[in-house]
């Protein structure tokens, strides 16, 4: 059975990347979004709301109202960390704050 391609599913905190770092050539320069990945939780948690550290940034899933935060690679910008989310979640991000993302 070959891989197909998925179309029209929406990325999550969850998913699991099936294919090897190394065999994505064309995106050698910026990691993917779970690699940067600290924590992800719930929006009963109590820390949901706490303040990010320096050097990272958060992410809130409207869909499952999740929230995760992620390290920034060095050198990145907002516009790349934007396009790391887009491409993960495979949809728009919104940008609400220096370092929160919506999804």
């Amino acid at each position: 059975m070959q891989n197909q391609p998925v179309i029209g599913k929406r990325g999550n905190f969850h998913n699991t990347y099936l294919i090897p770092r190394e065999d994505l050539s064309w995106r050698k320069q910026w990691p993917r979004l779970l690699d940067c990945m600290f924590v992800a939780m719930a929006s009963d948690d109590p820390d949901y709301f706490d303040a990010r550290e320096t050097g990272e940034f958060a992410v809130v899933d409207v869909e499952t109202k999740e929230k995760a935060w992620f390290e920034i690679p060095a050198g990145a910008t907002p516009e790349v960390l934007t396009g790391m989310v887009e491409s993960h979640f495979a949809c728009s991000a919104l940008r609400v704050d220096e370092f929160l993302w919506v999804v």
